[in-house]
């Protein structure tokens, strides 16, 4: 068993009516021990399109399990006040966040858009951690011009605009641009404050690849759970074509001086 994993990318509580109701509580714990996870970051499904009411919910169970949890406040673009609330009740919990979650896609709202301004110049002042939801190619659909939308709101050149603006934050990339990965190796080799996250990075080599390309000190464990197994995304970096040193880089290296540069702010 590999001591210590950091899984950057959960969700907790419910996705739908009778779906994935064991990813809380002792339940979650539990595959977490399975898979070897330590520390997970985590928001509330509901958080996505109810924030008001997802995030005291993910915050509630962070507070509950302070040594295995943290959390990651969503931000709703559309609504500036809500934005403005949750910002200044981030502050006042500070200890229980870990940063910021984004999820333009889901939210309808390019990431450089006028409605996440206010939470990325927060996050820039504070030298936070936001994760965002962005996709390239990756599981093609059948609706094509539906994917040509998704990659218009969180895909490569949506990544740049931000990090062109903001170099305090620290970005992680969810899902590492699925499908773009030379899209998201260039990025990082540009952007010294941005990390990829390898949930769902399903193509044969693609971890290996970036590791090369993008170097494994860059990289980060993310499973995107209860949607995917932290076992399963385990073992896809168990068996990529990469160095033991990789491999500690990526379960937990990266991420314990993602955090020592987090508390000293």
């Amino acid at each position: 068993m590999f001591p210590g994993i950091y899984d950057t990318h959960i969700h907790v509580g419910w996705h739908a009516p009778g779906v994935f109701e064991g990813s809380r509580g002792e339940t979650l714990l539990r595959d977490m021990d399975r898979a070897g996870v330590l520390q997970a970051w985590c928001c509330h499904t509901s958080a996505l399109w109810t924030p008001s009411r997802g995030n005291r919910d993910t915050l509630a169970l962070v507070r509950s399990h302070p040594e295995r949890l943290r959390g990651l406040m969503v931000v709703y673009p559309q609504y500036p006040e809500v934005t403005s609330r949750a910002l200044a009740e981030f502050d006042s919990n500070r200890r229980w966040w870990i940063g910021l979650k984004l999820h333009p896609s889901a939210h309808r709202h390019p990431l450089s858009g006028t409605g996440y301004e206010r939470a990325l110049a927060f996050a820039d002042e504070r030298r936070l951690i936001v994760l965002v939801h962005t996709w390239g190619d990756g599981h093609i659909q059948e609706d094509y011009s539906w994917q040509q939308e998704i990659r218009g709101l969180n895909g490569h050149e949506e990544l740049r605009r931000v990090l062109e603006r903001y170099h305090d934050a620290i970005f992680i990339a969810g899902h590492s641009l699925n499908g773009h990965w030379e899209h998201a190796a260039k990025l990082v080799r540009g952007f010294p404050n941005l990390f990829l996250e390898i949930s769902t990075v399903n193509d044969r080599g693609a971890i290996a690849w970036l590791c090369e390309r993008a170097g494994s000190d860059r990289i980060l464990f993310g499973s995107d759970y209860p949607f995917v197994s932290m076992r399963y995304t385990r073992g896809t970096v168990e068996i990529a074509d990469i160095t033991g040193a990789d491999r500690e880089n990526i379960f937990r290296r990266n991420v314990e001086r993602l955090l020592a540069r987090v508390e000293k702010g």
